[in-house]
């Protein structure tokens, strides 16, 4: 199976230590949505969308990413970091994913360092 992660990490990069340790362990491809490649999404079969948690939502350049660029129908999870005992709400990139017919296979979160 072939994956890949789309993510968005800031501050103190709660996100990137994440899927960076789990592209080490399973060799999944990363793609900084800050810094995008031409990737060819179609070839993958499973899509991972991680990012923080800033004020309740993903972070808006990721799900504006994920609406124009992921293909539709695709088996998709989430991961999440945030710093606050709420662990914020991933509803906003869930909409998106369904609007694409996406399968939300599953989710992550997790809580980060929050200075």
């Amino acid at each position: 199976m072939k994956a890949i992660i789309v993510y968005h990490s800031e501050h103190h990069g709660n996100t990137l230590k994440v899927v960076s340790a789990i592209a080490d362990k399973y060799n999944v491809q990363l793609v900084n949505v800050d810094q995008p490649k031409l990737v060819d999404f179609s070839k993958f079969d499973l899509i991972g969308v991680a990012s923080g948690i800033y004020f309740g939502n993903f972070k808006q350049s990721l799900i504006d990413f994920v609406e124009q660029k992921l293909p539709k129908s695709k088996n998709v999870f989430l991961i999440y970091t945030h710093g606050a005992q709420d662990n914020g709400d991933s509803d906003s990139i869930r909409r998106v994913l369904a609007k694409k017919g996406a399968n939300i296979i599953g989710a992550f979160q997790c809580r980060g360092l929050d200075t």
